[in-house]
């Protein structure tokens, strides 16, 4: 054990200055306990009791009648009384086996020897009460972190489980290989495929080859004609229902702002911008046009909502391959997409009999203004039954759990709510605090999950769904599962949003034990300079991308807009890209060299963001760390706070369970004197603490945590901030100091000194006499007094020679200016000191 040095805690200890309390034991010592009869025991009583303590120092029997007896809390302060404790084997099995104790210590032997050694004449309380109300947290921070870890585990498999990626990436990578990577011969003999799509044109041939080649499929791969089951497989399980459908989303003409009527016998119609895929927010046109070959043919706007509206072209199932050949060509020739289409969609629905899924493809295809078409793509797995088979029911099972751990947890942060308003807290204090806010956002965000999930399972994917051998049909229209799709993308989407702030809450649980936490520790240190860091990261990297956008940007795509070029920023700022995504797309020199501006723009960027500002954040972040590393290292080298330190979290683990195994017991089984129940418990040892240093005279106790405390903790630099508010003499930095002696005699009446002995061991609470200094240490004083006096008589001798020498060079100079004027010979002695 490390000693006291006068002013700390088990070495350097808490405080400035130690004090000594009386050995006089104190009249009333303990709350009232309540003898084996049942009855409370009076004031009186318990002095008298205290008294006959003084004289059974080694394990005579108490004032009880019985043997001493042990105090174990059951988490809400009462506390309950035990027959006489079994041998010493069944204390090596008791629930701190897990603890520290010295290997080959026995209390039943090494009590008395312990109490003679110079290093255990003391016991510091206040040590004792910290150390304890920070294993109290962590058991309490435990406790809430388990039951949000299978809460978060519950929802993960559930989600895992119904999203069932593997499957869905298999279709859709079965698409792509048939659909969207096959490479198909333009007019000028070129092999491209549907990304390499750049003009209207292209995207005539695209459809005309690759689609309707690769969707009407009425042969098996040996050349005989398929039965009309197997016409339209793709890759062996796939079947496309029925036939396709386009359509488009067109801009009403002379809608453009910037229109100017000297123009117009040059071109004489302008269009304007249309937002979110043609569907509003700009000039939308809902008229019907006519056919540019064929004007008997009018092609009408049709609006099914807000979602699914435009300008729609069918085609047929199995078998008319030729027919939609023909009404392609047809829809060519007529012009359907012209200069005042904005938006294409080519759409489908295919099967897996294996999976159960129905798969909603779309294949887009936007016209910017500047005339650039920029195509994409987009499929979606869905279930046809949510429970159709044994993993089904068991994801239902993990659905239920869900739902009750969401209702408990829901309960729960109502209940805090109550306790705050009791405590005659405003709601606008409750709303500004962050864990408040963070909570009531996260269960908000997971009842709109829940509430979507029950839209999924109770509405159809379509209505009146009729199965026949040429498709799927809702009722007797075309199966269409556009908006169902949607559904399911936003529905995963906020799964991942709501795992995202999951890590937020998750980060903050890691406080339960000190190695965890150095992550957490650090973003709380360094958020402040962190977030006004970032500010000026982001203000640089828009200003670069505007630099950007004015220099290269309408020779280079990556640069071509404001958000384009921030992305591209970001990527080389990150390291993410290099410098081909500046110069790729930029004309060459015969050298091979880019546009001079380019060059020094990539340059100075690289050395002011990525050489400077870049490694000025990593330098936050390194100082944050550090800090927190550093605190660490105090709390276990001048707080003597090494037992905090050195709480591994497989300890805690193993504790916990033995805690729980405990409790357990002693709330099941009728046998009082099982060794599980018998141990002086955490909160026993802080209790006894409190009102042993109240009982000596100090009524400065360390206060306790309060429901609110416990309830929103904010995670602050520190090892549980909430835990550490002291008063009076904790706040003046002068710990309670007690002799062994009179704690053990104190407490003799109510725990048993062995135990007691054993655990202020595990806690490192001995300590020296802090009055007491020994001959070393007066000796090492006076050693680094002398030290101090000699390093300033040396500092002050070197600051005089410094002054001699300057004098005598500046006396040689006169010397030799005099020597110069009178051409007389300087003296030999003088000469010797230059």
């Amino acid at each position: 054990m490390e000693g006291l040095n006068g002013n700390g805690v088990g070495g350097n200890g808490v405080g400035r200055e130690a004090k000594e309390i009386s050995v006089s034991p104190p009249k009333k010592l303990l709350p009232t306990l309540r003898k084996p009869n049942g009855k409370a025991q009076s004031s009186e009583e318990e002095g008298e009791g205290a008294g006959e303590g003084l004289s059974a120092v080694n394990g005579d029997e108490d004032a009880y009648g019985g043997s001493n007896m042990d105090l174990v809390s059951n988490g809400n302060g009462s506390r309950s009384s035990f027959k006489k404790r079994r041998a010493h084997e069944t204390l090596k099995k008791s629930m701190y086996r897990f603890g520290r104790t010295k290997p080959g210590f026995d209390p039943k032997t090494d009590y008395d020897a312990l109490l003679g050694v110079a290093n255990y004449s003391h016991v510091n309380v206040t040590k004792v009460k910290i150390v304890c109300r920070q294993l109290i947290a962590q058991s309490t921070l435990f406790r809430q972190f388990l039951k949000f870890a299978g809460f978060l585990t519950v929802m993960f498999v559930v989600i895992l489980m119904q999203r069932n990626a593997y499957a869905t990436n298999g279709m859709r990578s079965a698409i792509m290989n048939v659909l969207v990577e096959p490479p198909y011969r333009d007019t000028s003999y070129q092999f491209k495929t549907w990304y390499d799509v750049a003009s209207v044109d292209d995207w005539w041939n695209w459809h005309q080859t690759v689609l309707l080649d690769s969707f009407y499929v009425s042969t098996y791969y040996n050349g005989k004609q398929a039965n009309k089951i197997d016409q339209q497989v793709v890759m062996q399980h796939i079947r496309l229902n029925g036939g396709f459908r386009l359509t488009q989303r067109r801009v009403a003409p002379d809608s453009c702002a910037a229109q100017d009527p000297r123009f117009k016998p040059f071109q004489s119609t302008c269009y304007g911008q249309t937002y979110l895929a043609g569907r509003c927010c700009g000039a939308v046109d809902t008229r019907p046009f006519r056919g540019a070959k064929n004007e008997s043919i009018v092609y009408s706007y049709e609006s099914k909502s807000f979602y699914e509206n435009g300008y729609y072209e069918y085609f047929g199932g199995a078998g008319q391959l030729e027919e939609s050949r023909a009404k392609m060509q047809e829809l060519k020739d007529n012009l359907w997409v012209n200069d005042g289409t904005r938006w294409l969609r080519t759409d489908f629905v295919g099967h897996n009999p294996n999976l159960g899924l129905l798969m909603q493809v779309e294949l887009y295809a936007e016209i910017s203004l500047g005339g650039q078409i920029t195509t994409s793509y987009f499929i979606q797995g869905m279930e046809i039954n949510k429970y159709a088979c044994r993993t089904d029911f068991m994801r239902l099972g993990l659905e239920i759990v869900f739902l009750a751990c969401y209702l408990g947890y829901l309960v729960q942060e109502v209940r805090d709510y109550r306790v705050l308003r009791a405590m005659n807290q405003s709601f606008s204090s409750i709303l500004l605090n962050f864990w408040n806010v963070y909570d009531w956002i996260y269960f908000i965000l997971v009842a709109i999950l829940i509430a979507i999930r029950l839209y999924m399972i109770f509405t159809p994917l379509a209505p009146n769904l009729t199965v026949t051998a040429d498709g799927i049909f809702s009722g007797t229209d075309r199966l269409e599962l556009s908006m169902s799709s949607t559904i399911v993308e936003s529905y995963f989407t906020l799964c991942g949003i709501v795992a995202g702030l999951s890590t937020v809450k998750l980060l903050n649980y890691f406080r339960i034990n000190i190695h965890l936490s150095v992550l957490t520790q650090t973003l709380v240190l360094m958020r402040k300079e962190i977030f006004q860091y970032l500010v000026i990261i982001v203000s640089l990297l828009l200003l670069w991308s505007m630099i950007a956008v004015s220099i290269i940007g309408y020779r280079n795509p990556a640069f071509s807009s404001i958000g384009a070029a921030f992305e591209s920023m970001v990527q080389l700022f990150l390291g993410l890209s290099g410098r081909e995504l500046v110069f790729d797309s930029l004309p060459k020199d015969e050298t091979g060299n880019g546009p001079a501006e380019a060059t020094l723009f990539y340059y100075i960027f690289i050395i002011v963001m990525v050489f400077v500002a870049l490694n000025v954040m990593v330098g936050i972040i390194m100082d944050a760390y550090s800090n927190v590393v550093g605190q660490f290292e105090r709390m276990s080298n001048e707080d003597g706070l090494e037992v905090l330190v050195n709480h591994l979290f497989l300890d805690q683990v193993l504790h916990e369970i033995v805690v729980l195994k405990a409790r357990i017991i002693a709330r099941f089984s009728r046998r009082g004197d099982l060794a599980l129940s018998k141990m002086i418990s955490t909160d026993t040892m802080l209790m006894l603490m409190d009102e042993l240093e109240m009982a000596t005279g100090n009524f400065g106790q360390v206060d306790m945590p309060s429901e609110a405390e416990n309830i929103k903790a904010k995670p602050e630099i520190g090892f549980y901030p909430p835990y550490l508010h002291t008063t009076s003499s904790d706040e003046q930095g002068e710990p309670t100091i007690l002799p062994t002696t009179f704690v053990f005699k104190s407490l003799k009446n109510f725990v048993n000194e062995h135990e007691l002995a054993r655990r202020l061991d595990e806690l490192n609470a001995f300590c020296e006499d802090p009055l007491m200094q020994t001959a070393e240490d007066k000796n090492r004083d006076d050693i680094k007094e002398d030290e101090h006096e000699i390093l300033k008589i040396i500092e002050e001798a070197k600051q005089r020679s410094s002054q001699i020498i300057t004098d005598m060079k500046k006396t040689i100079q006169k010397l030799d200016l005099l020597d110069t004027v009178l051409e007389t010979n300087i003296p030999e002695e003088f000469q010797n000191l230059g």
